[in-house]
Protein backbone atom coordinates (compact mmCIF):
# COMPACT_ATOMS: atom_id res chain seq x y z
CA UNK A 1 0.00 0.00 0.00
CA UNK A 2 1.04 3.45 -1.09
CA UNK A 3 1.97 5.69 2.20
CA UNK A 4 3.07 9.43 1.79
CA UNK A 5 2.17 12.93 2.39
CA UNK A 6 -1.21 12.65 0.58
CA UNK A 7 -1.73 9.68 3.32
CA UNK A 8 -0.71 11.63 6.14
CA UNK A 9 -2.50 14.82 5.16
CA UNK A 10 -5.67 13.27 4.35
CA UNK A 11 -5.73 11.08 8.20
CA UNK A 12 -5.48 14.61 9.72
CA UNK A 13 -7.68 15.38 8.08
CA UNK A 14 -9.93 12.79 8.64
CA UNK A 15 -9.22 13.18 12.65
CA UNK A 16 -11.09 16.02 12.57
CA UNK A 17 -14.05 14.92 9.55
CA UNK A 18 -15.02 11.76 11.47
CA UNK A 19 -13.95 10.13 8.67
CA UNK A 20 -11.24 7.45 6.66
CA UNK A 21 -11.48 6.76 3.74
CA UNK A 22 -8.73 3.87 3.56
CA UNK A 23 -11.22 1.58 5.65
CA UNK A 24 -14.09 -0.07 4.35
CA UNK A 25 -17.29 1.38 5.41
CA UNK A 26 -19.62 -0.25 7.22
CA UNK A 27 -23.65 -0.55 6.27
CA UNK A 28 -23.11 0.43 3.30
CA UNK A 29 -25.92 -1.65 1.80
CA UNK A 30 -26.71 -1.48 -1.01
CA UNK A 31 -22.99 -1.02 -2.41
CA UNK A 32 -21.82 -4.01 -3.45
CA UNK A 33 -18.97 -5.26 -1.07
CA UNK A 34 -15.97 -4.13 -3.51
CA UNK A 35 -14.28 -1.11 -1.96
CA UNK A 36 -10.85 -0.39 -2.57
CA UNK A 37 -8.21 2.21 -1.68
CA UNK A 38 -4.48 3.24 -1.78
CA UNK A 39 -2.92 1.23 -5.19
CA UNK A 40 -5.91 0.15 -7.54
CA UNK A 41 -4.12 -2.80 -7.99
CA UNK A 42 -0.74 -4.69 -8.43
CA UNK A 43 -1.29 -6.39 -11.71
CA UNK A 44 -2.81 -3.59 -13.93
CA UNK A 45 1.15 -2.02 -14.47
CA UNK A 46 -0.61 0.89 -16.52
CA UNK A 47 -1.88 2.11 -12.99
CA UNK A 48 0.87 1.69 -11.46
CA UNK A 49 1.17 5.56 -10.86
CA UNK A 50 -2.19 6.63 -9.86
CA UNK A 51 -3.79 6.45 -6.54
CA UNK A 52 -7.62 6.24 -6.21
CA UNK A 53 -9.75 5.43 -3.88
CA UNK A 54 -12.82 4.03 -5.10
CA UNK A 55 -16.43 2.38 -3.95
CA UNK A 56 -19.31 0.89 -6.52
CA UNK A 57 -21.93 3.21 -6.51
CA UNK A 58 -25.10 0.92 -7.40
CA UNK A 59 -25.34 -2.74 -8.42
CA UNK A 60 -26.77 -2.99 -11.51
CA UNK A 61 -28.88 -5.77 -13.11
CA UNK A 62 -27.36 -9.24 -14.77
CA UNK A 63 -30.82 -10.45 -14.79
CA UNK A 64 -34.18 -8.04 -15.94
CA UNK A 65 -34.69 -6.12 -13.05
CA UNK A 66 -33.02 -4.71 -9.86
CA UNK A 67 -34.46 -4.06 -6.63
CA UNK A 68 -32.78 -1.21 -4.22
CA UNK A 69 -34.96 -0.14 -1.20
CA UNK A 70 -35.36 3.51 -1.26
CA UNK A 71 -36.24 6.09 1.47
CA UNK A 72 -39.58 7.10 0.02
CA UNK A 73 -40.71 3.47 -1.05
CA UNK A 74 -39.27 0.94 -3.08
CA UNK A 75 -37.34 1.54 -5.90
CA UNK A 76 -37.30 -1.16 -9.13
CA UNK A 77 -34.73 -0.03 -11.78
CA UNK A 78 -33.79 -1.91 -14.90
CA UNK A 79 -30.93 0.63 -14.90
CA UNK A 80 -29.72 3.27 -13.49
CA UNK A 81 -27.92 6.20 -15.43
CA UNK A 82 -27.25 9.84 -15.73
CA UNK A 83 -24.73 10.35 -13.21
CA UNK A 84 -24.67 13.65 -11.79
CA UNK A 85 -22.46 15.42 -8.23
CA UNK A 86 -23.23 18.25 -6.12
CA UNK A 87 -21.65 19.49 -2.94
CA UNK A 88 -24.08 21.11 -0.46
CA UNK A 89 -22.92 24.46 1.39
CA UNK A 90 -23.09 21.34 4.51
CA UNK A 91 -20.34 19.39 2.65
CA UNK A 92 -22.81 16.57 2.02
CA UNK A 93 -22.13 14.92 -1.56
CA UNK A 94 -25.66 14.85 -3.48
CA UNK A 95 -25.35 11.63 -6.10
CA UNK A 96 -28.30 12.08 -8.51
CA UNK A 97 -29.05 9.74 -11.12
CA UNK A 98 -32.32 8.75 -13.49
CA UNK A 99 -33.91 5.03 -12.47
CA UNK A 100 -34.89 3.69 -15.79
CA UNK A 101 -37.49 0.77 -14.48
CA UNK A 102 -38.06 -0.78 -17.69
CA UNK A 103 -35.19 -0.48 -19.83
CA UNK A 104 -31.66 1.25 -20.52
CA UNK A 105 -33.33 3.26 -23.24
CA UNK A 106 -33.65 7.17 -23.20
CA UNK A 107 -37.26 7.54 -22.68
CA UNK A 108 -39.55 5.46 -20.96
CA UNK A 109 -40.81 5.25 -17.08
CA UNK A 110 -37.89 7.09 -15.38
CA UNK A 111 -37.11 8.35 -11.90
CA UNK A 112 -34.57 11.15 -10.43
CA UNK A 113 -33.16 9.15 -7.91
CA UNK A 114 -30.78 10.83 -5.30
CA UNK A 115 -28.10 9.41 -2.71
CA UNK A 116 -26.01 11.31 -0.07
CA UNK A 117 -22.82 10.93 1.65
CA UNK A 118 -21.67 12.98 4.73
CA UNK A 119 -18.37 11.86 4.89
CA UNK A 120 -17.18 12.74 1.31
CA UNK A 121 -17.87 9.78 -0.38
CA UNK A 122 -17.64 6.76 1.61
CA UNK A 123 -20.71 5.35 2.89
CA UNK A 124 -23.98 6.38 0.75
CA UNK A 125 -26.95 6.66 2.10
CA UNK A 126 -30.57 4.03 0.30
CA UNK A 127 -31.73 5.51 -2.34
CA UNK A 128 -34.35 8.73 -2.15
CA UNK A 129 -36.92 9.45 -5.02
CA UNK A 130 -36.66 12.43 -5.75
CA UNK A 131 -39.37 13.18 -8.22
CA UNK A 132 -41.62 10.64 -10.38
CA UNK A 133 -43.72 12.22 -13.35
CA UNK A 134 -46.47 8.98 -13.68
CA UNK A 135 -45.26 6.42 -15.81
CA UNK A 136 -43.69 8.95 -18.04
CA UNK A 137 -40.08 10.29 -18.18
CA UNK A 138 -37.99 12.70 -15.91
CA UNK A 139 -34.59 13.20 -15.95
CA UNK A 140 -31.64 15.67 -17.17
CA UNK A 141 -31.23 16.76 -13.48
CA UNK A 142 -28.97 20.01 -13.09
CA UNK A 143 -28.94 20.88 -9.47
CA UNK A 144 -27.43 24.48 -8.41
CA UNK A 145 -25.80 25.04 -5.15
CA UNK A 146 -26.93 28.44 -3.74
CA UNK A 147 -23.76 29.26 -1.55
CA UNK A 148 -25.56 32.46 -0.06
CA UNK A 149 -28.67 30.67 1.65
CA UNK A 150 -27.48 26.92 1.86
CA UNK A 151 -30.72 26.27 -0.90
CA UNK A 152 -30.65 23.73 -3.63
CA UNK A 153 -32.26 24.30 -7.07
CA UNK A 154 -32.96 21.63 -9.47
CA UNK A 155 -33.90 22.12 -12.91
CA UNK A 156 -35.48 18.48 -15.09
CA UNK A 157 -37.14 17.83 -18.11
CA UNK A 158 -40.20 15.79 -18.81
CA UNK A 159 -41.74 13.72 -21.36
CA UNK A 160 -43.84 10.68 -22.57
CA UNK A 161 -43.12 10.06 -25.83
CA UNK A 162 -39.60 8.77 -27.45
CA UNK A 163 -37.08 10.88 -29.01
CA UNK A 164 -37.90 10.63 -32.31
CA UNK A 165 -41.64 11.71 -31.78
CA UNK A 166 -40.32 14.76 -30.22
CA UNK A 167 -37.88 15.41 -32.88
CA UNK A 168 -39.89 15.90 -35.28
CA UNK A 169 -42.44 17.84 -33.36
CA UNK A 170 -45.39 15.21 -32.81
CA UNK A 171 -44.79 15.72 -29.00
CA UNK A 172 -42.59 17.99 -26.70
CA UNK A 173 -40.34 17.95 -23.78
CA UNK A 174 -41.18 20.95 -20.49
CA UNK A 175 -38.75 21.88 -17.95
CA UNK A 176 -39.54 22.02 -14.47
CA UNK A 177 -37.26 23.99 -11.02
CA UNK A 178 -37.53 22.42 -7.75
CA UNK A 179 -35.54 22.98 -4.60
CA UNK A 180 -34.40 21.92 -1.22
CA UNK A 181 -34.20 23.53 2.31
CA UNK A 182 -32.90 20.90 4.30
CA UNK A 183 -29.74 19.47 2.72
CA UNK A 184 -31.51 17.57 0.24
CA UNK A 185 -33.25 15.46 2.53
CA UNK A 186 -36.82 16.51 0.88
CA UNK A 187 -37.76 18.56 -1.69
CA UNK A 188 -40.59 21.16 -3.05
CA UNK A 189 -43.20 20.34 -5.94
CA UNK A 190 -41.66 20.94 -9.03
CA UNK A 191 -43.02 24.12 -11.14
CA UNK A 192 -43.13 23.84 -14.46
CA UNK A 193 -40.60 26.93 -16.02
CA UNK A 194 -40.67 26.07 -20.15
CA UNK A 195 -42.67 29.21 -20.75
CA UNK A 196 -39.23 31.01 -20.11
CA UNK A 197 -37.02 28.34 -20.80
CA UNK A 198 -37.73 27.39 -24.08
CA UNK A 199 -38.94 28.29 -27.17
CA UNK A 200 -41.62 27.08 -29.37
CA UNK A 201 -39.27 26.26 -32.11
CA UNK A 202 -37.24 24.21 -30.22
CA UNK A 203 -38.63 20.67 -30.22
CA UNK A 204 -35.58 18.50 -28.11
CA UNK A 205 -34.91 19.98 -24.63
CA UNK A 206 -32.21 19.04 -21.91
CA UNK A 207 -31.11 20.14 -19.15
CA UNK A 208 -27.57 19.49 -17.82
CA UNK A 209 -27.24 16.49 -16.95
CA UNK A 210 -25.07 18.42 -15.22
CA UNK A 211 -24.47 20.76 -12.09
CA UNK A 212 -25.10 24.84 -12.83
CA UNK A 213 -23.58 26.96 -11.00
CA UNK A 214 -24.18 29.98 -9.00
CA UNK A 215 -21.34 33.24 -10.45
CA UNK A 216 -19.25 33.71 -6.87
CA UNK A 217 -17.76 37.08 -8.06
CA UNK A 218 -17.97 39.53 -10.48
CA UNK A 219 -20.48 41.97 -11.26
CA UNK A 220 -23.04 39.43 -12.16
CA UNK A 221 -22.24 37.50 -8.68
CA UNK A 222 -25.57 35.48 -6.81
CA UNK A 223 -26.89 34.77 -10.53
CA UNK A 224 -27.82 31.23 -11.61
CA UNK A 225 -27.08 29.54 -14.47
CA UNK A 226 -27.98 26.53 -16.00
CA UNK A 227 -26.41 24.69 -19.16
CA UNK A 228 -29.09 23.09 -21.75
CA UNK A 229 -29.35 21.64 -24.96
CA UNK A 230 -32.23 21.84 -27.83
CA UNK A 231 -32.58 20.46 -31.12
CA UNK A 232 -34.72 22.11 -34.08
CA UNK A 233 -35.55 21.57 -37.42
CA UNK A 234 -33.50 22.86 -40.22
CA UNK A 235 -34.98 24.02 -43.55
CA UNK A 236 -34.62 21.01 -45.53
CA UNK A 237 -36.51 19.21 -42.51
CA UNK A 238 -34.30 17.40 -40.73
CA UNK A 239 -33.07 17.99 -37.15
CA UNK A 240 -30.12 19.37 -36.11
CA UNK A 241 -29.05 20.22 -32.59
CA UNK A 242 -27.38 23.66 -30.53
CA UNK A 243 -26.57 24.08 -27.07
CA UNK A 244 -27.41 27.58 -24.83
CA UNK A 245 -27.75 28.15 -20.69
CA UNK A 246 -30.65 29.73 -18.90
CA UNK A 247 -29.66 32.38 -16.47
CA UNK A 248 -31.94 33.77 -13.03
CA UNK A 249 -31.07 36.75 -11.25
CA UNK A 250 -34.25 36.09 -8.60
CA UNK A 251 -32.91 32.40 -7.25
CA UNK A 252 -35.16 30.98 -9.47
CA UNK A 253 -38.34 32.96 -9.99
CA UNK A 254 -37.65 33.91 -13.25
CA UNK A 255 -35.47 32.58 -16.15
CA UNK A 256 -33.60 34.17 -19.25
CA UNK A 257 -32.17 32.16 -21.75
CA UNK A 258 -28.76 32.57 -23.34
CA UNK A 259 -27.30 33.16 -26.78
CA UNK A 260 -27.30 29.94 -28.78
CA UNK A 261 -24.45 28.01 -30.11
CA UNK A 262 -23.89 27.04 -33.52
CA UNK A 263 -25.22 23.87 -35.11
CA UNK A 264 -24.25 20.58 -33.01
CA UNK A 265 -23.62 21.88 -29.54
CA UNK A 266 -25.46 19.35 -27.20
CA UNK A 267 -24.54 18.69 -23.63
CA UNK A 268 -22.88 20.64 -21.60
CA UNK A 269 -21.66 21.96 -18.47
CA UNK A 270 -20.31 25.62 -17.54
CA UNK A 271 -17.70 26.82 -15.13
CA UNK A 272 -16.81 30.11 -13.81
CA UNK A 273 -13.08 30.85 -15.05
CA UNK A 274 -12.88 34.05 -13.55
CA UNK A 275 -14.31 37.62 -12.91
CA UNK A 276 -17.07 38.28 -15.26
CA UNK A 277 -15.52 34.97 -17.60
CA UNK A 278 -17.51 31.82 -18.00
CA UNK A 279 -16.67 28.76 -20.06
CA UNK A 280 -19.47 26.38 -21.79
CA UNK A 281 -17.72 22.70 -22.50
CA UNK A 282 -20.01 21.22 -25.04
CA UNK A 283 -20.50 17.64 -26.55
CA UNK A 284 -20.29 17.88 -30.40
CA UNK A 285 -23.70 15.84 -31.90
CA UNK A 286 -23.42 16.84 -35.58
CA UNK A 287 -20.67 19.15 -37.15
CA UNK A 288 -18.58 16.43 -34.78
CA UNK A 289 -14.39 16.84 -34.98
CA UNK A 290 -13.69 14.28 -32.73
CA UNK A 291 -12.90 16.48 -29.80
CA UNK A 292 -14.90 18.94 -27.64
CA UNK A 293 -15.94 22.27 -28.17
CA UNK A 294 -16.14 25.22 -25.40
CA UNK A 295 -16.78 28.81 -25.67
CA UNK A 296 -17.35 31.99 -23.36
CA UNK A 297 -19.35 34.14 -22.15
CA UNK A 298 -18.38 37.70 -20.64
CA UNK A 299 -21.50 38.65 -19.47
CA UNK A 300 -22.68 35.91 -16.75
CA UNK A 301 -24.07 33.99 -19.23
CA UNK A 302 -26.45 36.08 -21.44
CA UNK A 303 -24.67 36.34 -24.97
CA UNK A 304 -21.45 33.99 -26.10
CA UNK A 305 -18.70 33.75 -27.88
CA UNK A 306 -18.35 31.99 -31.11
CA UNK A 307 -17.88 27.74 -30.25
CA UNK A 308 -14.66 26.40 -31.33
CA UNK A 309 -13.08 22.35 -30.92
CA UNK A 310 -10.26 22.22 -29.09
CA UNK A 311 -7.58 19.97 -31.09
CA UNK A 312 -6.04 19.30 -27.35
CA UNK A 313 -8.79 17.35 -25.82
CA UNK A 314 -9.99 14.21 -27.87
CA UNK A 315 -13.20 12.87 -26.94
CA UNK A 316 -15.75 10.19 -28.39
CA UNK A 317 -19.71 12.14 -28.92
CA UNK A 318 -20.70 11.65 -25.38
CA UNK A 319 -21.58 13.95 -22.25
CA UNK A 320 -18.23 15.25 -20.51
CA UNK A 321 -17.84 17.40 -17.03
CA UNK A 322 -15.91 20.79 -16.08
CA UNK A 323 -15.60 22.26 -12.73
CA UNK A 324 -13.54 24.84 -12.10
CA UNK A 325 -11.73 24.74 -8.27
CA UNK A 326 -11.17 26.77 -5.51
CA UNK A 327 -7.56 27.99 -5.75
CA UNK A 328 -7.24 31.11 -7.49
CA UNK A 329 -3.22 30.37 -8.57
CA UNK A 330 -2.98 34.45 -10.29
CA UNK A 331 -6.17 36.32 -8.89
CA UNK A 332 -7.52 35.74 -12.38
CA UNK A 333 -7.77 32.57 -13.62
CA UNK A 334 -9.89 29.65 -11.08
CA UNK A 335 -7.86 25.75 -11.84
CA UNK A 336 -9.90 24.35 -14.57
CA UNK A 337 -11.04 20.32 -14.33
CA UNK A 338 -12.25 17.98 -17.00
CA UNK A 339 -13.62 14.57 -17.17
CA UNK A 340 -14.88 12.70 -20.46
CA UNK A 341 -14.47 9.63 -22.54
CA UNK A 342 -10.80 9.77 -24.97
CA UNK A 343 -10.30 6.47 -26.56
CA UNK A 344 -7.80 6.26 -28.80
CA UNK A 345 -9.05 7.45 -32.10
CA UNK A 346 -9.99 4.45 -34.02
CA UNK A 347 -11.94 3.46 -31.32
CA UNK A 348 -13.32 7.11 -30.79
CA UNK A 349 -14.28 6.70 -34.62
CA UNK A 350 -16.69 4.20 -33.87
CA UNK A 351 -18.29 5.74 -30.42
CA UNK A 352 -16.72 3.81 -28.05
CA UNK A 353 -17.96 4.93 -24.56
CA UNK A 354 -14.28 4.08 -23.04
CA UNK A 355 -10.97 5.55 -21.44
CA UNK A 356 -12.39 8.29 -19.13
CA UNK A 357 -9.47 11.11 -19.33
CA UNK A 358 -9.92 14.18 -16.62
CA UNK A 359 -7.26 16.93 -17.55
CA UNK A 360 -6.77 20.54 -15.64
CA UNK A 361 -5.93 23.67 -16.83
CA UNK A 362 -4.04 26.31 -15.49
CA UNK A 363 -4.99 29.05 -17.90
CA UNK A 364 -8.98 28.84 -17.96
CA UNK A 365 -9.27 26.26 -20.65
CA UNK A 366 -6.88 27.96 -23.13
CA UNK A 367 -4.03 25.00 -22.69
CA UNK A 368 -4.87 21.81 -20.99
CA UNK A 369 -1.47 20.00 -20.50
CA UNK A 370 -2.22 17.56 -17.43
CA UNK A 371 -4.21 14.33 -17.98
CA UNK A 372 -4.84 10.97 -15.16
CA UNK A 373 -7.13 8.79 -16.60
CA UNK A 374 -9.46 7.19 -14.34
CA UNK A 375 -10.95 4.28 -15.98
CA UNK A 376 -9.18 2.84 -18.66
CA UNK A 377 -12.28 0.20 -19.86
CA UNK A 378 -15.82 1.16 -19.92
CA UNK A 379 -16.71 4.92 -19.34
CA UNK A 380 -19.57 7.26 -20.35
CA UNK A 381 -21.78 10.26 -18.92
CA UNK A 382 -19.32 11.62 -15.85
CA UNK A 383 -19.77 14.66 -13.20
CA UNK A 384 -17.11 16.23 -11.23
CA UNK A 385 -16.88 17.67 -8.05
CA UNK A 386 -13.84 19.19 -5.92
CA UNK A 387 -14.20 17.59 -2.68
CA UNK A 388 -11.69 19.70 -0.61
CA UNK A 389 -8.76 21.00 -1.47
CA UNK A 390 -6.61 17.99 -1.89
CA UNK A 391 -9.43 15.46 -3.86
CA UNK A 392 -11.35 15.45 -6.51
CA UNK A 393 -14.77 13.51 -7.01
CA UNK A 394 -16.01 11.64 -10.59
CA UNK A 395 -18.89 9.88 -10.64
CA UNK A 396 -19.89 8.23 -13.84
CA UNK A 397 -21.27 5.61 -15.99
CA UNK A 398 -18.82 2.30 -16.15
CA UNK A 399 -21.68 0.30 -17.66
CA UNK A 400 -23.12 -1.95 -16.05
CA UNK A 401 -23.04 0.31 -13.05
CA UNK A 402 -22.14 3.71 -11.54
CA UNK A 403 -18.55 4.14 -9.74
CA UNK A 404 -17.93 7.04 -7.97
CA UNK A 405 -13.64 7.75 -7.22
CA UNK A 406 -11.63 10.55 -5.84
CA UNK A 407 -8.14 11.36 -6.95
CA UNK A 408 -5.64 14.11 -5.83
CA UNK A 409 -4.61 17.09 -7.77
CA UNK A 410 -1.13 16.16 -7.37
CA UNK A 411 -2.02 12.53 -9.08
CA UNK A 412 -2.74 14.73 -12.32
CA UNK A 413 0.75 14.39 -14.98
CA UNK A 414 2.25 16.42 -17.54
CA UNK A 415 1.37 15.30 -20.99
CA UNK A 416 3.87 14.19 -23.53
Amino acid sequence: MWIGNNFRRRHARDAKTGGNVNEKPEGNSPLIDVYVSGQLTPNAPQLKSMRLSWSLFAQQPTGPEVTMPGVTGEGDYHSIVGPVLAKTTENTLLAFAEGRRDSIDDFGDMDIILRRSTDYGVTWSDIHIVHRYGDGQIGNTCPIIDHETGRIYLLSCTSVKEERAILTGSSYREVWFSYSDDDGLSWSEPRNISSMARKESWYWYATGPAAGIQIRSGKHRGRLVVPANHSFLTEDGSSEYACHSLYSDDRGETWKIGSVSGPGGNENQIAEVGDDLLIQDIRLQTHRTGYRAYRYSHDGGETWDEMRSHTGRPCTKTQGSIIALSEHPDGVHNILVTSNPAPIEARRALNRREHLVCRMSMDGGKTWPKSLVVEPANAGYSTLIEIDDDRIGVFYDRHPRLSFRTFYREDFRLEG
